[in-house]
């Protein structure tokens, strides 16, 4: 049973409220606490405080009837009981409360003080479990947000996880393709010039029985030649690794790239095609601070590629710029360039070009010049077309305010 329920009666007319306050006097088996306001307003406002259990309503409080005052609370979120009181007995009043959310109907002088005992006492018990289903509802909602949360984590989770295993894969797959184009290039480039070495010394035997010192010449030349590119190789195999793995340190200082460009080109005299040449053009200042084992490794490779993709006859094309900020390197050859499709693999490591295959080469040297160039905080760009030849720009940063310094990749 209830111990005590409280009610509110909210009636323009005082003698209403004396005569249901004696109706509940009546009632012995609990108690009921009863207060009144005759208007509209203060009304809603003790509706919306929800200090009551039930609300019992005049129909009509003047300009705003009690079906308005329902309606409202409603409107501003209040879910209490209300029972609607009016003098008139009519079905169409009678539905029109109902619709609007009031949980009983009571004609003023039809009913006894145990139908209005049961009429408030079944509101506050539907009010009751109302209350309880709310909170169910909303304890209900909230675990299944909490619920909802903890699975957008766990799926969040498993998405990073995927992710994770899904570059591992591509990690793995890059790194079996790479042994495999070394294997397949290890075995090439050294098992080719290993034979011309042997082949070459064996025709020296013969010629030295003979005393033709001119061919013993020629066969030394290629033997040297040979063991260079062997060299370049291993040089190159070396670098990548060191690159990768961070083991290189950069060290800034003032150098005269004029005279370091002169000296490479004299190096490569030694060892190009019958009839090629080195062109070399410099402008402006001769001196730049950068690194000059970095910048004469992009050099060198850039030449090299240059020479070996050239026919005879052919001319490579050095220029040289060196402003207070920059340093601008192009190399430029008229050999049997580079394909579209090659082009977004050009400097991929271990990559050689379609129409290259038969040209000798690690296909490391683009990839090596990258990083180089990376690691002074320049770029490089290329241009070019089959059969008509490549041209390849680079950019550096000329750090005229440095003095000699150590910077670590």
């Amino acid at each position: 049973m209830f111990k005590e329920i409280k009610v509110l009666m909210i009636d323009d007319d005082k003698d209403d409220f004396i005569l249901i306050r004696e109706m509940l006097a009546e009632i012995k088996y609990h108690t009921y606490t009863i207060n009144w306001i005759d208007n509209y307003q203060e009304g809603l406002a003790m509706v919306i405080s929800n200090e009551y259990d039930v609300y019992l309503v005049d129909y009509n409080l003047g300009v705003n009837s009690g079906l308005d005052l329902v309606l409202e609370a409603n409107r501003l979120g209040c879910v209490s009981p209300f029972i609607i009181h009016t003098g008139q007995n009519d079905i169409g009043i009678d539905a029109k409360v109902m619709a609007a959310g009031a949980v009983d109907f009571l004609v003023k002088g039809a009913f006894s003080a145990a139908v209005l005992d049961r009429s408030l006492r079944y509101a506050f018990s539907n009010f009751r479990q109302l209350k309880e289903i709310i909170r169910l509802n909303a304890d209900l909602e909230k675990r299944v947000s909490d619920r909802t949360i903890i699975l957008e984590e766990a799926i969040k989770e498993l998405n990073i996880a995927k992710d994770e295993v899904a570059v591992s894969l591509k990690k793995e797959k890059e790194l079996s393709e790479l042994k495999s184009r070394f294997v397949s290039m290890a075995s090439h480039e050294f098992r080719t010039p290993l034979a011309t070495i042997l082949s070459s010394l064996s025709l020296i035997e013969s010629y030295s029985a003979n005393n033709n010192r001119e061919m013993q010449a020629k066969h030394v030349v290629r033997i040297k030649r040979t063991i260079m590119n062997l060299t370049d190789i291993l040089n190159d195999v070396l670098s990548i690794s060191k690159l990768e793995d961070g083991g290189f340190v950069s060290c800034i200082e003032n150098i005269n790239v004029k005279l370091l460009l002169s000296d490479i080109v004299k190096d490569f005299s030694q060892i190009l095609k019958k009839g090629q040449s080195i062109v070399h053009n410099h402008s402006g200042s001769d001196v730049s601070v950068t690194d000059k084992k970095f910048l004469r490794q992009i050099i060198v490779n850039l030449i090299s590629n240059a020479v070996k993709f050239s026919l005879e006859e052919g001319i490579v094309e050095l220029s040289s710029y060196i402003s207070t900020s920059r340093i601008e390197i192009r190399i430029k050859d008229h050999g049997i360039g580079i394909s579209k499709e090659d082009k977004i693999h050009l400097f991929e490591p271990f990559f050689r070009g379609s129409n290259a295959t038969n040209i000798e080469g690690t296909g490391l040297g683009l990839s090596i010049v990258l990083k180089y160039v990376e690691m002074l905080n320049g770029s490089i760009e290329f241009e070019s077309e089959l059969d008509k030849g490549t041209q390849f720009s680079i950019n550096l940063p000329n750090h005229l305010n440095y003095e000699q310094e150590n910077i670590i990749n």
